[in-house]
């Protein structure tokens, strides 16, 4: 588990104070002189997702099939909406996922024996294991807090790691796929503040990474193998056409397009600060 980690960092002839904090809640999570930054996602989370509004509509459909008015009228007061729900178990699962996946990649990086995997997670934490091994991958670093003093944002990443040579910055997600650039523009997000002022591991140490190749996404779905294979039936059946077949697995890379990515995460910022924070000039974030 994660504890409250203070970095000192020098800026001049005064050090900055950067604060990670896991148990923060908002701008407590991470802070600079006292002061709360907004996370990465939270920026990202300024675009609209249109699928997921989808989504959420037909789970409460189908949650209201055979409820009363009265049962209907009890879960809008109390805001218990069928998507949380299933967005709330899902993040369990997740969690538990990205927990093995990060205790996986530190026991290589330190030459320690492999976590055991849980029951519950090994499907999806066993695609990760044999993606590392059969691309014979090596990892650098785990769990890096990284911020911007220019745009004022700050977030942690999964790992740094290399392949055939080349060093990237990677994400897992547990997610029902890799949609857009969204998780692109997340990694961008994440190397315009390393190449601004590195990136800071769990025990303080600032890490230079300025000859990062490109970024890495590794989804491995929720989903077991089965599970998926019938679920895209089901698709099949309903649409007569395997466009919308998902993998159980997959891994994508961006490494020509990162102009475009930091464009994507630059706009989304401000959309963001236009739109919940009024004291940052737009004109200065899209020079």
């Amino acid at each position: 588990m994660h504890q409250k980690v203070i970095y000192k960092i020098p800026n001049g002839d005064k050090f900055d104070e950067f604060v990670f904090d896991p148990e923060g809640k908002g701008k407590s999570r991470y802070q600079l002189n006292g002061v709360g930054m907004t996370g990465v996602t939270t920026i990202l989370g300024a675009i609209a997702k249109p699928n997921l509004i989808d989504w959420a509509a037909t789970e409460a459909y189908k949650d209201s099939i055979g409820k009363s008015k009265s049962e209907i009228e009890t879960i809008l007061k109390d805001k218990t909406y069928a998507h949380k729900r299933r967005s709330d178990s899902a993040k369990d699962i997740g969690k538990d996922a990205h927990d093995w996946v990060e205790r996986y990649i530190k026991s290589k990086i330190e030459g320690k024996p492999e976590p055991l995997m849980d029951k519950d997670t090994e499907h999806i934490c066993i695609r990760f294991k044999e993606w590392a091994v059969n691309n014979k991958v090596t990892f650098v670093a785990s769990e890096l807090s990284v911020f911007s003093r220019k745009y004022f944002y700050a977030g942690t990443f999964d790992f740094v790691c290399e392949i055939d040579g080349k060093r990237y910055l990677g994400d897992f997600k547990t997610s029902s796929g890799i949609y857009g650039r969204e998780y692109f523009a997340q990694c961008a997000a994440y190397r315009i503040a390393i190449e601004e002022n590195g990136a800071f591991t769990q025990n303080g140490t600032r890490m230079d990474l300025s000859n990062i190749t490109g970024s890495i996404i590794v989804r491995s779905d929720k989903l077991t193998d089965e599970e998926v294979r019938d679920k895209n039936q089901e698709t099949f059946n309903k649409y007569k056409s395997n466009r919308y077949a998902k993998q159980p697995f997959e891994v994508a890379e961006s490494v020509a397009d990162y102009p475009k990515d930091v464009k994507y995460f630059l706009g989304a910022l401000v959309v963001y600060k236009e739109g919940f924070e009024y004291d940052v000039k737009i004109d200065e974030l899209i020079k």
